[in-house]
């Protein structure tokens, strides 16, 4: 705990020195970027989920599952153990309604939907609604 405790503290260090050099550089902190979000929030958010006794965070979401996934993998940690589910997902032969269930559960299902559908080309996508269309009858 005491070496998470001073990795947020160094995160909080440099936040400050953040803050300080987009001030010095005239940026305007209380200005939204493309997601309609203000600098200042972010910088906020970053406090907030670095003090342990706040509980404030504990129910945001993630907005980059994506490149937070990719940050994991990275780790050496977390790549074996990904790779023993990846292995035992293979080994019981997982069906897809077991996957969605699996998705499902780890909150993981509408990021995986956006991805997939981001990742797949527009022609496949348009055949599978198209396909949900005529099935659900509408």
């Amino acid at each position: 705990m005491e070496k998470i405790e001073r990795r947020l503290l160094l995160i909080i260090d440099d936040l400050i020195n953040l803050r300080r050099a987009l001030i010095e550089q005239g940026v305007d902190t209380a200005k939204e970027d493309n997601q309609g979000t203000f600098i200042q929030t972010y910088i906020d958010n970053i406090e907030i989920a670095c003090d342990l006794n706040d509980s404030e965070s504990d129910e945001w979401k993630f907005s980059n599952k994506k490149e937070i996934a990719t940050f994991m993998m990275k780790n050496s940690k977390n790549k074996s153990v990904i790779e023993a589910i990846i292995k035992s997902l293979k080994d019981i032969e997982v069906d897809g309604e077991s996957m969605q269930y699996i998705l499902e559960q780890v909150g993981m299902d509408e990021q995986m939907h956006h991805q997939l559908v981001m990742s797949f080309p527009v022609e496949q996508t348009m055949q599978e609604l198209e396909l949900k269309e005529e099935v659900s009858g509408k």
